[in-house]
């Protein structure tokens, strides 16, 4: 794909390889991130509960936020949010899904320089997340990725929970109905189903 077109009267637009090498920095694991709702596209690697962890991080978005907030809440409030017993295998759950959105969490933001050069800004989402051994967990997103949280929390995210929910409760009920009907094939319980829900 051919991200970025010539910019006129300017050195930085004619350089052809260095327009392919920047547009072979995307694969197809990897998303540009151009406004705030692309965000939550972008992490799609995700397990379920380290995306469910993602979310309640930007819960705490309020709108007067400002974009080097630091967050803290106790790790007792995260497991006890999720319906977790206060044991050590919890904690150590939750320590692992802060440390997988840590490592997987990469931005890949555009960015037009003041001399008028186009680019892939590459960078994280969060620019700390400190896991304490009193229980405390703090965290920030960074500079560059807050004002598309902030933008995320305000126009899209509640409808992305709603989403969440609803997908969750989807595979529930699909559970639930394949345990009436297990000793049928697996096409004919899907189309029973599908037939179910468009019954609705």
């Amino acid at each position: 794909m051919m991200l970025f077109k010539k910019v006129s009267g300017c050195r930085y637009g004619k350089n052809k390889k260095a327009q392919k090498a920047v547009s072979g920095l995307l694969s197809r694991q990897d998303y540009l991130v151009v406004q705030g709702n692309d965000l939550a596209k972008s992490f799609g690697g995700l397990k379920s509960f380290e995306q469910r962890v993602l979310d309640y991080c930007f819960s705490f978005v309020s709108e007067n936020d400002i974009a080097d907030k630091m967050y803290e809440v106790s790790v007792l409030e995260v497991i006890r949010h999720f319906g977790l017993s206060a044991s050590g295998n919890s904690y150590q759950r939750a320590a692992k899904a802060l440390k997988t959105l840590n490592e997987i969490t990469a931005l890949y933001l555009p960015k037009t320089l003041p001399s008028g050069e186009r680019g892939i800004l590459m960078t994280q989402l969060f620019d700390t997340l400190f896991f304490g051994e009193a229980g405390t967990v703090q965290f920030r997103f960074s500079p560059n990725a807050a004002p598309l949280v902030f933008d995320l929390k305000k126009n899209f995210y509640s409808f992305h929970l709603q989403q969440l929910l609803s997908a969750e409760n989807r595979y529930q009920e699909l559970k639930q109905f394949t345990s009436k009907i297990k000793y049928q094939d697996q096409s004919t319980v899907f189309q029973h189903f599908v037939q179910e829900i468009k019954s609705r």
